[in-house]
Protein backbone atom coordinates (compact mmCIF):
# COMPACT_ATOMS: atom_id res chain seq x y z
CA UNK A 1 0.00 0.00 0.00
CA UNK A 2 0.94 3.61 -0.75
CA UNK A 3 -0.49 7.02 0.56
CA UNK A 4 -1.87 9.75 -1.74
CA UNK A 5 -2.05 13.08 -0.88
CA UNK A 6 -4.74 14.74 -2.21
CA UNK A 7 -4.32 18.87 -1.19
CA UNK A 8 -6.41 22.26 -3.38
CA UNK A 9 -6.04 25.81 -3.86
CA UNK A 10 -8.59 27.53 -3.39
CA UNK A 11 -8.86 31.40 -4.40
CA UNK A 12 -10.52 34.62 -2.74
CA UNK A 13 -13.55 33.62 -5.17
CA UNK A 14 -13.57 30.41 -4.24
CA UNK A 15 -12.99 29.02 -7.60
CA UNK A 16 -10.91 25.83 -6.98
CA UNK A 17 -7.50 23.57 -8.90
CA UNK A 18 -6.62 20.51 -7.41
CA UNK A 19 -3.78 18.04 -7.15
CA UNK A 20 -2.96 14.68 -5.72
CA UNK A 21 0.67 13.04 -5.45
CA UNK A 22 1.36 9.52 -4.32
CA UNK A 23 4.00 8.15 -1.80
CA UNK A 24 5.81 4.87 -1.29
CA UNK A 25 4.70 3.41 1.99
CA UNK A 26 1.70 3.72 4.51
CA UNK A 27 1.14 6.84 6.76
CA UNK A 28 0.58 6.01 10.17
CA UNK A 29 -2.03 7.42 12.96
CA UNK A 30 1.02 9.75 14.62
CA UNK A 31 2.35 10.62 11.28
CA UNK A 32 -1.05 12.17 9.97
CA UNK A 33 -1.35 14.03 13.41
CA UNK A 34 1.83 15.56 12.53
CA UNK A 35 1.07 16.65 9.29
CA UNK A 36 -2.71 18.16 10.59
CA UNK A 37 -0.49 19.78 13.17
CA UNK A 38 2.08 21.23 11.42
CA UNK A 39 -0.87 23.30 9.14
CA UNK A 40 -0.70 26.89 9.52
CA UNK A 41 -3.90 27.97 11.56
CA UNK A 42 -5.02 24.32 11.46
CA UNK A 43 -5.70 24.43 7.95
CA UNK A 44 -3.36 25.46 5.25
CA UNK A 45 0.38 24.96 3.72
CA UNK A 46 2.48 26.49 1.16
CA UNK A 47 3.16 23.44 -1.03
CA UNK A 48 6.12 24.79 -2.50
CA UNK A 49 7.90 24.69 0.93
CA UNK A 50 7.37 20.95 1.11
CA UNK A 51 8.52 19.62 -2.37
CA UNK A 52 4.78 19.79 -3.90
CA UNK A 53 3.61 21.74 -6.72
CA UNK A 54 2.41 25.32 -5.75
CA UNK A 55 -1.42 25.72 -8.08
CA UNK A 56 -1.76 29.24 -8.42
CA UNK A 57 -0.73 29.07 -12.05
CA UNK A 58 -3.19 26.83 -12.94
CA UNK A 59 -5.73 29.44 -12.36
CA UNK A 60 -7.47 30.65 -16.02
CA UNK A 61 -6.99 34.16 -14.25
CA UNK A 62 -3.22 33.76 -12.27
CA UNK A 63 -2.32 35.99 -10.93
CA UNK A 64 -4.65 38.07 -9.95
CA UNK A 65 -5.80 40.09 -6.59
CA UNK A 66 -7.82 36.78 -5.81
CA UNK A 67 -4.55 35.00 -5.30
CA UNK A 68 -2.66 33.86 -2.01
CA UNK A 69 -0.57 30.99 -1.15
CA UNK A 70 -2.10 28.88 1.14
CA UNK A 71 -3.58 25.30 -0.45
CA UNK A 72 -5.60 22.85 1.96
CA UNK A 73 -5.06 19.16 2.57
CA UNK A 74 -8.29 17.33 0.95
CA UNK A 75 -8.02 14.26 1.81
CA UNK A 76 -5.20 11.76 2.77
CA UNK A 77 -5.69 7.63 1.78
CA UNK A 78 -4.12 4.63 1.26
CA UNK A 79 -4.11 3.25 -2.25
CA UNK A 80 -2.67 0.63 -4.43
CA UNK A 81 -1.27 3.39 -6.88
CA UNK A 82 2.23 3.31 -7.76
CA UNK A 83 4.03 6.47 -6.38
CA UNK A 84 4.65 9.56 -8.35
CA UNK A 85 6.93 10.86 -6.20
CA UNK A 86 11.09 10.84 -5.32
CA UNK A 87 10.18 10.62 -1.49
CA UNK A 88 8.13 8.23 0.55
CA UNK A 89 5.41 9.10 3.01
CA UNK A 90 7.59 8.69 5.95
CA UNK A 91 10.56 11.43 4.49
CA UNK A 92 7.69 13.39 3.52
CA UNK A 93 6.06 13.98 6.94
CA UNK A 94 9.57 14.66 8.08
CA UNK A 95 9.93 17.17 6.25
CA UNK A 96 6.31 18.58 6.18
CA UNK A 97 6.92 18.58 10.21
CA UNK A 98 9.95 20.53 10.23
CA UNK A 99 9.22 23.59 7.81
CA UNK A 100 8.55 26.95 8.98
CA UNK A 101 5.77 28.09 5.70
CA UNK A 102 7.83 31.04 4.07
CA UNK A 103 5.06 33.25 3.22
CA UNK A 104 7.12 36.25 1.89
CA UNK A 105 9.16 33.59 -0.42
CA UNK A 106 5.84 32.47 -1.65
CA UNK A 107 3.83 35.77 -2.25
CA UNK A 108 7.03 36.89 -4.02
CA UNK A 109 7.64 33.90 -6.37
CA UNK A 110 3.99 34.27 -7.79
CA UNK A 111 3.42 38.23 -7.37
CA UNK A 112 0.87 37.93 -4.79
CA UNK A 113 1.05 41.15 -2.31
Amino acid sequence: MNTKFEYLYRDASNYKQFASVVFAGEITDEERDLLLDNLEDGENFIPSDVGLEDLQPRMVSYPSTDDHVWHEIEIITLVDDEPTQPLNIHEFVEKFKDVEWDVVKAAEKHGIR
